[in-house]
């Protein structure tokens, strides 16, 4: 059987972000062939992601970018390219061009379109956090939110979010949705036993160093806190800021930074933690909080902007306000060993519930049934 896959970002990106990961476009090693359809011109040779494949053949297929003029014959073009690829079925993740561009071949060839949802789409709620730095992709987005978005939702076959926030656009047009969360896989994360006393306690946060995801008050929390050390782990633009902040505070002892650790790698670096923390003004729940929850970590996490609390791990986080008191004190809290334990022990309950294995094998019924109907 045969899959086309519209990735939400050039594969290159994926490759040196580290997040190469084991079957994710093929769940159960259900499909024979693979193609990735990307808009780039030039993308990285198929060897370096096979993995993400598993079993099956892969293809990459290079497109290249439309413009808005030439967007009307793009999608004649893509909708020729998959006719003679002759999928079982056609996977987008995202519901904005990659959605668009799959239900239109999906449709005119009558091949069943699976979209998955793996963020807020909604500009409005990134204008909130980005503010001007937003400008740039606004016309973009917006014209993606009117046009392109309301015809994926309705015209897709089946739709799934990797988290309950990611459907609320969604809503609106169908009622059928289902969550799949992010596959972080039980087998990968060894239990170890932390029980022992610490003089210093580590606090992991992973992710992207972006608006909306900044690290500043988990730098600042710890500046007169004892007993402490912080890793970031990623890149990006606000990387450069947080590294002269911890300079300024005179905290290099305490804070220290890596850039990229392949997804084969991390659960490493957690199972070295004694807890968890991002400051997190998205909603949803995002896979370095999965992670955690694996690792049995306590988790700190300040409060969404959209909701009184975060997706999935309210019930055994300590939630916060994001400022340096807010997980300054969370952090004195999570000196007492046994609160530590319990907390771990709770994420890890929920973590059995949505481990990797079951949700690639939901995500592989999913395909069945489409391939069924």
């Amino acid at each position: 059987m045969r899959l086309v896959i519209f990735p939400n970002d050039p594969l290159y990106s994926i490759y040196e972000k580290g997040e190469v990961k084991i079957r994710y476009w093929n769940p159960n090693n259900i499909f024979s062939e693979i193609h990735v359809i990307s808009l780039c011109d030039s993308e990285l040779s198929p060897d370096k992601i096979q993995i993400m494949a598993g079993s099956a053949k892969l293809f990459i297929h290079e497109v290249g970018r439309p413009n808005y003029f030439s967007i009307p014959f793009f999608f004649n073009k893509i909708k020729k390219l998959v006719e003679n690829i002759k999928p079982d079925i056609i996977r987008a993740h995202n519901p904005s061009l990659m959605g668009a561009l799959a239900v239109f071949s999906g449709n005119k060839l009558n091949i069943p379109v699976l979209i998955s949802l793996h963020a807020d789409y909604n500009p409005w709620h990134n204008i909130k956090i980005l503010g001007l730095s937003y400008f740039p992709r606004v016309f973009r987005d917006l014209f993606s939110f009117i046009f392109l978005e309301p015809y994926s939702y309705k015209y897709a076959t089946k739709i799934f979010g990797v988290y309950n926030f990611a459907t609320r656009e969604v809503q609106k047009y169908r009622d059928d949705i289902l969550v799949i969360y992010n596959r972080v896989y039980d087998t990968q994360f060894k239990f170890i036993d932390k029980s022992s006393k610490k003089d210093t306690l580590k606090i992991i946060s992973v992710g992207r160093h972006i608006l909306g995801k900044n690290s500043e008050n988990l730098i600042k929390a710890i500046k007169d806190l004892d007993g402490f050390e912080l890793l970031l782990i990623g890149d990006g633009p606000l990387l450069p800021y947080l590294k002269k902040l911890v300079s300024n505070l005179k905290l290099e002892h305490k804070v220290s930074f890596i850039l990229k650790v392949d997804n084969s790698e991390i659960h490493k670096l957690y199972q070295k933690s004694d807890i968890f923390a991002i400051a997190l003004e998205y909603g949803g729940v995002s896979i370095p909080e999965i992670e955690a929850m694996a690792a049995r970590l306590p988790i700190v996490i300040s409060k969404p902007l959209w909701d009184n609390d975060p997706e999935l791990v309210n019930k055994f986080s300590i939630t916060v306000e994001n400022s340096p008191a807010g997980f300054r004190d969370a952090f004195k809290k999570l000196l007492d060993d046994k609160l530590r334990s319990e907390l771990g022990k709770e994420a890890y309950k929920q973590f059995e519930t949505i481990t990797g294995e079951k949700m690639e094998l939901r995500e592989a019924d999913l395909y069945k049934e489409l391939l069924l109907n």
